[in-house]
């Protein structure tokens, strides 16, 4: 009972139903054990409905006054209906299985089967027999391979089940991979007889194929056999394949291996704060590192961050923080600058403090995104012009170009044909009083773009900054 009471804890389950479950195993306990299991709080059943009866034997109820029932209340099996009605109530909400409900179907192992296939976790709720069902635990895994841990001791010694957890995520993203990290190290633990970390006393030591084939699935893997496998190139190259950052576990002499370290970075740009120093200094080796990830930048060396190439390189992969990244007299670059907030609007953070009150700079940023305001100096924010709505492209952007053409002004009238590179042309009539942003927006908009450029009489191009200028001032 006490072990039930603990189990219930990592099970998700409460006390109640954890006793509940107990009760349909048909494993006994006194009271007053069960009262020392639990603290002596028998609050930790109250407000229990009266429905638990089924899971409780009499005496175990009437000990924490949950309810007074006259005789015991059998487990009674659910009809074929009510089954499916219950299997469907799992497949929306697998912990519906510890309700009191299910009690008579946690040893029925056609039932428990289908659970699992519809989510692994439903075997945290199975009974023993179950757990230590070889089928049913493997049908679990290959929903979900952290169903390893609620199987029996027996079965997570089992080589090809503790592969099968690692193998249900080895297609899975990179989000899930990292989730699966104690999966991983249960599977090579737990398969293994491992107690500690390393694999000292483990029938594992010298058992390559294991490793590789672990690897191979989910780098994470190499992490608990650093000490035996680090230094093993294969073992250690089969893991940056899966992911560069598995890099960080190999010995200091393959993380100075230039062409490991170089499938790494290529495979995941962060995996250069693990290379040899002399390697984040390399110019290939980083190029590859930020060509994948433009954070990788800050790993690189002080020289590295200042070759300017190499930061244009970096600034390509719209990550914000990359111009911060970089040496000083780069973020002092306009163009650079420039270039990054393009890219993304929040690196406006990280530009020269003179660029943050920058128009140009400015009304770029907030193009990309428009709650970098916040970043930008007091004075450009009460520029009218200076707005994410602004028509009219900045030299350097990718926009189209339309040639403006006046036709006639007649009775307050504008009729102007806007002409692109493609030789198509559009007519307008606007109001007399049309300012340059209206018009702007009009060709935007038949355009199918955000911004374009306006080119009007002696090649003059429209300034952002002109918004409110009448039109008739241009043509």
């Amino acid at each position: 009972w006490m072990g039930c009471v603990w189990g219930a804890a990592n099970h998700d389950l409460s006390p109640l139903a954890a006793l509940s479950r107990k009760a349909a195993e048909d494993v006994s306990g006194t009271p007053e054990a069960i009262a020392e299991a639990i603290g002596g709080a028998p609050e930790a059943f109250g407000g229990a409905p009266e429905a638990v009866g089924g899971g409780l034997s009499r005496e175990v109820a009437e000990a924490f006054g949950v309810m007074k029932v006259p005789s015991p209340l059998p487990l009674v099996l659910p009809s074929e209906e009510d089954r499916s009605k219950l299997l469907e109530a799992v497949r929306w909400n697998v912990r519906d299985l510890q309700k009191p409900a299910f009690a008579a179907l946690w040893s029925d192992r056609e039932f428990m089967l289908q659970a699992v296939r519809l989510d692994g976790q439903a075997l945290t709720y199975a009974s023993t027999e179950i757990r230590m069902d070889r089928d049913s635990v493997l049908e679990a895994l290959g929903q979900d391979g952290h169903a390893l841990k609620h199987a029996s001791e027996e079965l997570k010694a089992d080589r090809e089940l503790g592969l099968a957890a690692v193998r249900q995520h080895s297609g899975a993203s990179e989000k899930v991979k990292r989730t699966c990290s104690k999966v991983v190290v249960d599977a090579l633990r737990e398969v293994a007889g491992i107690e500690g970390t390393g694999l000292a006393a483990s029938t594992l030591r010298g058992d390559r194929s294991f490793v590789l084939e672990a690897v191979q699935l989910c780098d994470i893997a190499l992490r608990d056999v650093e000490q035996t496998f680090g230094d093993d190139r294969g073992v250690v190259q089969a893991a940056v394949r899966q992911n560069g950052i598995a890099l960080k576990w190999a010995s200091e002499a393959l993380r100075n291996d230039k062409e490991l370290v170089l499938e790494a970075v290529r495979q995941h740009g962060m995996a250069l704060k693990a290379a040899a120093k002399r390697l984040q200094n390399d110019p290939e080796v980083v190029h590859s590192a930020v060509t994948e990830n433009g954070n990788a930048l800050q790993f690189a060396s002080a020289e590295i961050q200042a070759d300017r190439e190499l930061v244009k390189v970096a600034l390509r992969q719209g990550k914000r923080k990359a111009l911060h990244f970089a040496a000083p007299e780069c973020r002092a670059d306009r163009e650079l600058a420039m270039e990054a907030v393009r890219l993304n609007g929040n690196s406006l953070e990280f530009v020269a403090e003179e660029f943050k009150n920058d128009r140009e700079i400015v009304l770029e940023a907030i193009r990309q995104n428009r709650k970098c305001f916040r970043h930008a100096a007091a004075d450009v924010l009460f520029d009218s012009s200076v707005t994410p709505e602004n028509p009219i492209a900045l030299h350097g952007s990718q926009a189209p170009i339309f040639s403006v053409m006046s036709d006639t002004i007649e009775d307050q009238t504008l009729k102007l044909i806007a002409c692109s590179m493609a030789g198509t042309e559009h007519r307008f009539e606007l109001p007399a009083d049309t300012t340059l942003g209206d018009f702007g927006s009009r060709v935007a908009e038949v355009a199918g773009r955000k911004v374009v450029f306006l080119v009007f009489r002696g090649d003059e191009m429209a300034s952002p900054f002109d918004i409110h200028k009448p039109l008739h001032n241009f043509v």
